[in-house]
């Protein structure tokens, strides 16, 4: 565990802003906030042995800490390794979260063989009106998304694709291949269009982010080696990188090169792209092709926390700015507490609702009927919480094409 404590704790300013930007801190007076929990809260200070387990569970790792904090720490990852460290003494609470977190092996088993999907997704439904939900350690209040009856990368087989002028390998993660596969296909259609040839890699594996989040840090950092290596490869073949969810693609980004500081090579990173962003850079090149059908149906736009945290705050609604007659009210400010599902843990959906109480009124003071956002927990967090029909900015684009 020695390269847990190599994150740098000493450039604290103890200036707080973390601690303010806190969501979960600014709803419950229980938890402490970022700053002393992790730069100046003692870890690897302080005795882990003895510490309650209400100090380290709180963070949902949502990054609105790494994203305010003027000495660039990466506050939300030293909290990690600081859960990974006391749950690896005591036992967990909610051994449950640890259990969900492995999305891969669950979306492998639910669709390995035919019609599972229709008896998961049907528990899964029964779940809000049983007590299902509360054995497994989850809140029957929560919406959980369905599995699909085909994974992405079976589907993905089936298209036909024409060699492109560029090249990506898409990085799917667990929601896209075993939840939203048609948001995958929906990427491979607007990019075939652009001129662009997608690739995927069945070889890639889980990113880990909510591995990460429910302390299993050993299986997140094995994870964590085993893409480099295959995305450095695919670099030197000549492809870039893209993903379409701003979870997977800011783990990729920022959590690899702590959870693996051994790797020397990490070319992967200047080729890396949210999918979105990719196309934003064809729009300032002056390659995106403009074939689109008027939009003529207004839209509230949620910028996601990690979206932000990677620069692409708005980068969605300029590309989408492009179509003829789009409008969207921008709801940037605030989290809705969805986080690496936090808003699905038994003991926390009522922080998760207080913390998304204000995103949730704005959305709903919009006065739009459609939403967008690129992070899947958010769309079902915010439909849930405001009736409004939220969608990937991707799949508007697909609409406008008329793909």
């Amino acid at each position: 565990m020695a390269d847990r404590k190599e994150l740098d704790l000493a450039a604290c300013v103890n200036c707080t802003v973390c601690t303010l930007a806190c969501p979960t801190a600014s709803v419950t007076y229980k938890y402490r906030g970022p700053k002393l929990q992790g730069p100046r809260g003692g870890y690897p200070q302080l005795d882990v042995a003895n510490i309650g387990e209400e100090e380290i569970d709180y963070c949902s790792n949502c990054k609105n800490c790494d994203l305010v904090c003027p000495a660039g720490i990466d506050i939300s990852l030293i909290n990690m390794a600081w859960r990974a460290e006391y749950y690896s003494i005591h036992r967990q609470r909610n051994r449950w979260m640890r259990f969900w977190s492995h999305d891969e092996w669950w979306g492998r088993l639910f669709t390995c063989f035919p019609y599972t999907y229709i008896l998961v997704n049907l528990l899964l439904y029964l779940s809000r009106y049983t007590c299902l939900a509360s054995l497994f350690g989850l809140n029957k209040k929560a919406r959980l998304p369905a599995y699909a009856e085909e994974r992405f990368l079976t589907s993905f087989r089936k298209i036909k694709q024409h060699r492109g002028r560029y090249k990506v390998v898409f990085f799917a993660g667990c929601n896209v291949n075993y939840h939203q596969p048609q948001l995958g296909i929906d990427l491979v259609k607007v990019y075939q269009h652009n001129d662009i040839e997608v690739a995927t890699d069945r070889n890639f594996c889980c990113c880990g982010a909510k591995l990460l989040t429910a302390g299993d840090w050993d299986k997140a950092k094995k994870n964590a080696a085993h893409n480099i290596e295959l995305l450095n490869a695919w670099v030197k073949a000549g492809y870039d990188i893209v993903s379409l969810c701003p979870q997977c693609t800011l783990t990729l980004k920022q959590e690899y090169r702590k959870l693996v500081p051994e790797a020397q090579d990490d070319i992967y990173l200047a080729h890396l792209y949210d999918a979105m962003e990719y196309l934003w850079q064809l729009v300032l090149n002056g390659k995106l092709r403009h074939d689109f059908r008027k939009i003529g149906t207004p839209y509230v736009y949620y910028a996601p926390c990690k979206e932000k945290m990677l620069g692409n705050g708005t980068t969605s609604v300029n590309l989408l700015s492009e179509i003829p007659g789009f409008k969207a009210k921008i709801v940037a400010d605030g989290c809705c507490g969805s986080a690496c599902g936090y808003n699905l843990e038994k003991n926390r959906y009522h922080l998760a609702e207080a913390i998304g109480k204000n995103v949730f009124q704005a959305v709903k003071n919009s006065g739009r009927e459609k939403g967008l956002t690129e992070c899947q927990m958010c769309r079902f967090q915010l439909q849930q919480h405001t009736k409004v029909k939220f969608i990937h900015p991707l799949t508007l684009l697909r609409h406008a094409y008329k793909l």
